[in-house]
């Protein structure tokens, strides 16, 4: 048995001890984790069980491909564990991540930086010459909140930030209230938060391993482990490194914040919603986007690790590849499926296929295809057989197919070839049974038919009605019962402009205009820099940022030498300080600053199969740029 920490017992509903499979704080910060014998396996498909010729499916498990989903977190009710939140303690509270005060660099105030990126003059007004300089990081829009946030996560996050999100940069600013008052404000605050929504009915995305194996890939090929925490190694690295997690972005609870089609719309374009914001658009198309969600909110589908959750779902899935010269190799998930089954000679297409799109389709099809030549499929679910007997299975296809039922090959079709058609026989029972069918296509014409005949019928295209497949939709996680009350909702309308909420979040499109009624003591009128935000222990309407003492100090600093700020940088310590601001010495250097630390160097490599050498895989160098 393990000593609940202090900490513990606040959240969790008090006992003296607590059993292996519940979690344990690690570390300083407020990090829960579980034991690794609390963990299942991870998951790479499902399929039918080999050779079989039942309705039976098994869930093959390797030590590959999508990563172990976490058991929920065992929060306790939701009233419960509002109080819990509101008095946990917040010492173990990470201190504010704030992009470019991880890697200091020479010529840059810390405190300055920290000023801005805060923005500390949203509540401590300035004059523009300040205003330009700092360049204030701005807070998100809140305009369809209710689309993208959910109901659990605004209200622990509310009620205490930086425990819902260890290391966020949004203070606590309800702290000095009354725990009761501060339950009812959080509580209107959701509701008015929540009530910022289009009216669109949100549609589940579907669980699907093979988009999950595809997300975690391009998480760490297309750039975004240059800034958050990798959670694989890189090539000749054994293991990932501590202080990775100390400079990295933090990403929060994503599978409680969040869906997956928000998530989704936020990657394609996340300065829409966080116009301020440090994170760059990296150019990923709508399937990229939706890989890279599905793979970060994971956790919102048990059923990738407990196959008895799964839900019998109409329709096909489908795998949409393309083959390209020169590009580094795909040889996982389904890409590795594909060409295990590949309807013609696999050793030509082997290093060539990219996994472009998986989706549902009602049976197989080319529709789905971005383009006419170097492309193909792979389906697989189930197909309901009507009744026992011998059933024909046919395919006609330019170029190559295959058709499988229950793992064994039955129509093979395959090599390059005008539109032709093959069949193959099976007996089958009544009920379902595992079905893949997979096609290729250079050139020249492209056609897919897949038809059967049975004991009872003629033959036919095999309609659409007969299909399924085991899935899961995906749902974030912790959900409570909530229904919006307008009357919660206008209350916590007013608490937004009256708290301060308003003068850092816009809320444009909500009737007139929320004009904050929230008022601090300007810049020029702080002649006590250790007092209010920046007290040991902020009091009164001061917000709790959580500061390190540190962050402290070089605030502090700042605001004693205030006068500096209203002098414009010179041209050079401008660049230099945009720069910083944006982490874009993250993966850039300029005159021997910044630049890729060692430990994620590994995760930049070349596309293609000419070696450049470093100046084809790292980001290039920006001296001189610009002058």
């Amino acid at each position: 048995m393990t000593r609940r920490p202090d900490f513990c017992s606040k959240i969790f509903p008090a006992t003296e001890d607590f059993p292996t499979g519940n979690p344990r704080l690690v570390s300083t910060g407020a990090v829960l984790q579980y034991p690794a014998a609390a963990l299942h396996p991870p998951v790479e498909k499902i399929r039918p069980a080999a050779g079989a010729k039942t309705d039976s499916y098994d869930m093959q498990v390797r030590n590959i491909a999508v990563p172990a989903v976490r058991p929920p977190l065992p929060w306790p009710a939701p009233a419960f564990a509002l109080a819990a939140l509101l008095t946990a303690s917040i010492s173990v509270c990470a201190a504010p991540h704030v992009t470019g005060d991880a890697r200091m660099w020479p010529g840059i105030d810390r405190g300055e930086l920290l000023f801005g990126e805060l923005n500390c003059v949203a509540c401590h007004g300035a004059g523009e010459p300040v205003n330009g300089r700092l360049q204030s990081k701005a807070a998100p829009r809140l305009d369809l909140a209710g689309d993208r946030l959910t109901p659990q996560f605004l209200r622990s996050f509310l009620a205490n930030p930086h425990l819902e999100k260890p290391g966020t940069t949004m203070p606590d600013a309800l702290g000095h209230l009354p725990a009761a008052e501060k339950a009812d404000t959080v509580e209107a605050l959701v509701h008015f938060l929540s009530s910022l929504r289009s009216g669109e009915e949100a549609v589940p995305t579907p669980a699907d391993p093979s988009r999950v194996a595809q997300g975690r890939r391009l998480f760490h090929k297309v750039g975004c482990v240059t800034c958050h925490e990798p959670e694989d190694p890189s090539e000749g690295m054994r293991e990932i490194p501590a202080s990775l997690r100390e400079q990295s972005v933090p990403l929060g609870n994503l599978a409680h914040k969040t869906t997956v089609a928000e998530l989704a719309k936020f990657l394609i374009d996340p300065l829409k919603t966080r116009p301020g914001g440090r994170m760059p658009s990296l150019a990923l198309n709508g399937n990229e986007a939706l890989a890279i969600a599905t793979y970060l909110l994971r956790e919102q589908a048990p059923g990738l690790v407990d196959p008895s959750q799964l839900d019998k779902i109409a329709g096909l899935k489908f795998h949409y590849f393309e083959f390209r010269q020169n590009r580094e190799a795909e040889m996982d998930g389904p890409t590795a499926e594909f060409l295990e089954l590949f309807p013609g000679n696999a050793n030509q297409a082997r290093g060539r296929v990219r996994h472009v799109k998986s989706g549902v389709i009602d049976k197989p099809g080319i529709g789905q295809r971005d383009r006419d030549d170097h492309f193909g499929f792979l389906f697989e679910g189930l197909i309901n057989v009507p009744a026992d007997g011998e059933y024909t299975f046919h395919t006609s296809s330019d170029d190559g197919s295959r058709l499988y039922i229950d793992g064994e090959l039955v129509v093979n079709n395959d090599g390059e070839h005008g539109t032709t058609e093959r069949s193959g026989k099976v007996t089958l029972t009544k009920g379902d049974h595992g079905i893949r069918v997979t096609y290729f296509e250079l050139g020249g014409g492209e056609e897919l038919t897949v038809s059967w005949q049975g004991p009872d019928f003629r033959k036919q295209v095999i309609p659409g009605g007969v299909f399924s497949h085991l899935g899961q939709a995906m749902r974030p996680t912790g959900a409570i019962e909530f229904a919006l009350d307008a009357t919660r909702a206008a209350k916590g309308r007013m608490h937004f402009q009256q708290l301060g909420c308003a003068n850092c979040h816009g809320v444009p499109e909500q009737g007139p205009a929320l004009v904050a009624a929230f008022r601090l003591k300007s810049l020029a009128e702080l002649m006590n820099p250790n007092a209010g935000c920046l007290a040991e222990e902020p009091s009164g309407q001061a917000v709790n940022y959580h500061l390190s003492p540190e962050q402290r100090i070089a605030l502090r600093q700042t605001v004693a030498n205030r006068a500096a700020l209203s002098q414009p940088l010179v041209l050079n310590d401008s660049i230099h300080h945009t720069l910083t601001r944006l982490n874009c010495y993250a993966c850039h250097y300029r005159d021997a600053i910044g630049g890729p630390v060692e430990e994620r160097r590994g995760y930049f490599t070349a596309i293609g199969e000419t070696d450049l050498g470093d100046e084809g895989r790292m980001p290039p160098h920006l001296t001189s740029v610009g002058r």
